[in-house]
């Protein structure tokens, strides 16, 4: 594969993979300047990831605990669990308090939503996606790993109140991470229905 290379004047120039490997000294073709050949970058990790069974992506050979009712209340949840590393992930919906989530007029508070829905206290920080989801990211234990999730909150109360997805996977896998979420995202985005 051809591999872009500069030298310092900038003229650019592609250059075989195999032709020179990193340190050696190539000759620019256009003005015969010396120019080092930089480190080739290394693959991005990624998970392999499969349609999962309420309409985002999971990765392929993780154990899974199906959506069963909480003994809690109104919330079911599911999880899925790497079975070689401490690496999870939480599916959850409820159909329970809205005090929180939504306002005297029936507008969604997302601060309150997140509140309400991470009431573990480990949010750092959250984001808006558009006006009935929000992005997170909590503080984990873990230097080398990294949670992240999204909150949906139903416009209208009627069929579900919140669902949520969180991953916990190590940094390295964050490009995967985030695919994981999106199509949660967009999953929820198309089919607001309740994923029971």
């Amino acid at each position: 594969m051809p591999r872009l290379l500069s030298c310092p004047r900038g003229h650019q120039w592609e250059e075989a993979e195999e032709s020179a490997a990193q340190g050696d000294t190539l000759s620019c073709p256009i003005c015969g300047l010396a120019t080092s050949v930089p480190p080739t970058t290394a693959p991005v990790p990624a998970l392999t990831l499969e349609a999962g069974p309420y309409g985002f992506l999971v990765p392929s050979g993780w154990d899974r605990d199906p959506l069963s009712e909480s003994f809690f209340g109104t919330t079911s949840t599911a999880r899925f669990n790497d079975p070689n590393r401490s690496s999870s992930m939480l599916y959850a919906i409820s159909g329970g308090d809205t005090s929180r989530i939504y306002n005297e007029d029936g507008s969604i508070d997302l601060a309150g939503a997140i509140d309400q829905v991470c009431s573990d206290s480990r949010v750092l920080r959250w984001f808006a996606i558009g006006d009935h989801a929000a992005g997170y990211a909590c503080t984990i234990d873990d230097s080398a790993a990294e949670d992240n999730g999204v909150v949906i909150v139903s416009p209208d109360e009627t069929d579900f109140t919140w669902k949520k997805l969180e991953v916990t996977l190590p940094t390295q896998f964050h490009a995967s991470a985030t695919r994981i979420l999106n199509s949660f995202t967009l999953y929820s985005t198309i089919c607001p229905c309740p994923l029971r």
